[in-house]
């Protein structure tokens, strides 16, 4: 049992330190080659990103290393020789996208372990074919040969398109209008119409005519009550 942790404990520092070890050796040994025109080019992107067009009037080979960093090469631009290219393109830790001519016809070959890559073009039958040898540790290749930019993701809502629906109405809160003022009677200061009423305080006086009132039905029990007096 101590074996085993002891394996695993090795097996798990290696996964960590190895794959940036060995990108700083990539980075140092594998130098770049080519510029924009050249047919054969060799692009490295190591803990940085980069975009890349190429020119080419006949691309043969390419490679790329990426590792923990990102790649983006465009070859819209470029000519691909009638023989047919290769591309060698290695991903760790990091992200490869490569835009090529949506004329030409593409062969990937794929080896990813623990990523993706994904392949969308189509080609026309008949021209030259690029190669493209792919290997993605953790990480993503991509070949497409839409345009930078065409998708869906990130666009505002169209609102100018016939027969697409118009964008949702933005929801609002809505707001109870303001009390009207309301004029002062005559004869109270100006701020009384703004206070709110109260309760009349106990023991507040009647009115006039229910005092009265009150006083003629107590009389009028009190003289039911009494008896008259006998004569002497």
């Amino acid at each position: 049992m101590g074996r085993k942790r002891r394996l695993l404990g090795t097996l798990a520092v290696g996964a960590v330190v190895v794959p940036p070890v060995a990108a700083w050796v990539v980075k140092q040994r594998v130098p770049e080659v080519g510029d924009a025109t050249s047919d054969e080019v060799t692009l490295v992107a190591v803990y940085e990103g980069r975009q890349s067009t190429s020119h080419a009037r006949a691309l043969r080979r390419m490679r790329l290393e990426c590792w923990y960093g990102g790649l983006d090469v465009d070859l819209r631009a470029a000519t691909l020789d009638p023989a047919g290219g290769d591309i060698v393109v290695r991903s760790v830790f990091g992200g490869v996208r490569i835009v090529v001519p949506d004329t030409w016809r593409v062969d990937v070959r794929s080896r990813p372990l623990f990523g993706g890559i994904d392949d969308d073009t189509e080609g026309e039958p008949g021209g030259p074919v690029l190669t493209v040898d792919a290997t993605a540790v953790f990480g993503g290749i991509q070949v497409t040969s839409r345009p930078v930019g065409s998708s869906w993701a990130g666009r505002a809502w169209p609102t100018s398109v016939e027969g697409l629906p118009s964008p949702p109405e933005p929801l609002t809160t809505p707001t109870e209008p303001a009390a009207a003022a309301t004029a002062p009677e005559p004869g109270t200061p100006a701020d009384a119409a703004t206070k709110p009423r109260t309760r009349a305080r106990r023991g507040a006086k009647k009115p006039a005519d229910l005092a009265e009132a009150e006083r003629e039905a107590a009389d009028l029990a009190a003289a039911e009550t009494t008896e008259p007096a006998e004569p002497a």
